[in-house]
């Protein structure tokens, strides 16, 4: 099975290559794993806890070891039950169609020009099309809570076709397991991202002519004003722009750039870990968006605090915009 294969199931390289150490040694514990890989402890576990959750692999209840699963029975398994999502999203196409032309439980507000749209398929449903609508330019606010998937599935699309997308993030919008690695695979793409330590609301703007604004983040009771009239959105680019200006870059993920030399600027691994500072995220929360241990992270920090003279993050923040490395 190849690497792209096991991507299939929502694996990533590292977990992938935990995969196939633990079907070689059928049986092997977190503490084995890490030494014959080099991997942090930490790391080593949440993989496996990642293949548990997939029926890749069991727990042992009298040992702190974990053993493969037979992968004709348990890959077996895992393809009937994607087979079964996709008979059932199939089903829900019509339906759904029927709600999207019913005009999605819409309410004229204010004229033409302004609209409202109440629940989280109607506000999806209208991102969506605000995407797909966009020739130029999309500015938006990305934080939770989410009506759709953390993952963006129409976004590498609207970058393909040449559209400027500028996001902003909140450290909340990485405690979903692979979010941090989705959005750094969109600035690969193409995205313009950086990340701040609040956002007001969720926003989508379409080329300065349609805004989205969320007034209800009420997960179970979205609600959403939609509209082109020129002096709102204007307002609402203008309160886009003030948040994008006091922001912090949000680097791309490992491999896409060149890690530029030591002496002249930050490291791929410096510039993750000041923009997560920089978004007032925990050490806890960072290690994992980072894919290292908190341990790994407080080394790194430490080492980071050393590079820029600073004794804490605050000065570290100081220090590392005084050199404009955010």
């Amino acid at each position: 099975m190849a690497d792209a294969d096991l991507a299939l199931l929502g694996l990533d390289e590292r977990t992938g290559l935990i995969y196939r150490a633990i079907l070689t040694r059928n049986t092997a514990s977190p503490d084995d794993l890490a030494r014959a890989h080099g991997e942090p402890v930490d790391v080593v576990r949440d993989g496996l806890e990642r293949l548990r959750s997939l029926g890749l692999v069991h727990g042992l209840a009298r040992e702190d070891a974990y053993t493969a699963v037979d992968p004709r029975r348990s890959l077996r398994a895992l393809a009937d039950a994607k087979e079964e999502e996709l008979l059932r999203l199939r089903q829900a196409t019509q339906p759904l169609a029927r709600t999207f032309d019913a005009g999605m439980t819409v309410s004229e507000t204010g004229g033409e020009s302004t609209i409202v749209v109440r629940g989280s398929d109607a506000v999806a449903a209208w991102f969506t099309r605000l995407q797909q609508e966009a020739d130029a330019e999309i500015l938006s606010f990305d934080r939770p809570p989410y009506a759709l998937a953390t993952a963006n599935p129409v976004e590498p699309e609207v970058l393909r076709r040449g559209v400027r997308w500028r996001a902003l993030y909140v450290a909340e919008s990485f405690t979903h397991p692979g979010a941090w690695e989705d959005a750094r695979r969109q600035v690969a793409n193409g995205e313009e991202a950086r990340i701040t330590a609040e956002l007001p609301t969720k926003l989508a703007v379409s080329d300065r002519r349609t805004a989205m604004v969320l007034t209800s983040l009420d997960v179970d009771a979205f609600e959403a004003v939609i509209t082109t009239a020129p002096a709102l959105v204007e307002a609402l680019c203008a309160l886009f722009e003030r948040y994008w200006a006091g922001a912090v870059d949000l680097p791309a993920g490992a491999g896409t750039v060149p890690a530029p030399r030591p002496e002249t600027g930050p490291t791929s691994d410096e510039r993750a870990i000041l923009a997560m500072m920089a978004a007032g995220a925990t050490d806890a929360l960072a290690a994992r968006r980072l894919g290292i241990s908190p341990r790994t992270l407080r080394r790194r920090t430490q080492a980071l605090f050393a590079r820029l003279g600073a004794a804490n993050r605050f000065q570290a923040a100081v220090a590392a915009t005084r050199r404009g490395w955010i």
